[in-house]
């Protein structure tokens, strides 16, 4: 169904302020959706203005409503729509794992790298 909804639309308004990662917005893009919103966490990773779709500064509706008006002008929407999907292949679930696993790994690494200067200072003879 979500597929459907997706590939039944133009432009993908998403005025949110709250979101994290961005599934919605990967996923319209991959459907290729024009996206308008907020430049704010994923969506101001993903969406590349003027190239997939509009960003407008985060929380600002009337900036947001101008973005959505300019995005859905025919020229603009066609352009926008054109590279969606394209701009986003590169983001497989194997990249984005391997990308959080290696940040995990290295936010690992450095707590023992802390840890082990700490005891070395607790250690350290007057």
């Amino acid at each position: 169904d979500l597929a459907t909804h997706y590939a039944s639309g133009d432009l993908f308004l998403f005025p949110s302020v709250t979101e994290t990662f961005g599934n919605v917005t990967l996923e319209a893009l991959a459907s290729g959706l024009a996206v308008v919103a907020y430049d704010y966490a994923a969506a101001a990773e993903l969406v590349r203005p003027d190239e997939n779709g509009l960003l407008a500064p985060s929380g600002d509706l009337p900036a947001f409503c101008r973005a959505a008006t300019q995005a859905a002008a025919p020229e603009t929407l066609e352009r926008l729509r054109g590279n969606a999907r394209e701009s986003i292949l590169d983001h497989d679930w194997e990249r984005i794992h391997d990308a959080f696993a290696s940040a995990l790994v290295r936010a690992v690494k450095s707590h023992e790298r802390r840890q082990q200067a700490a005891s070395a200072i607790v250690m350290a003879p007057d």
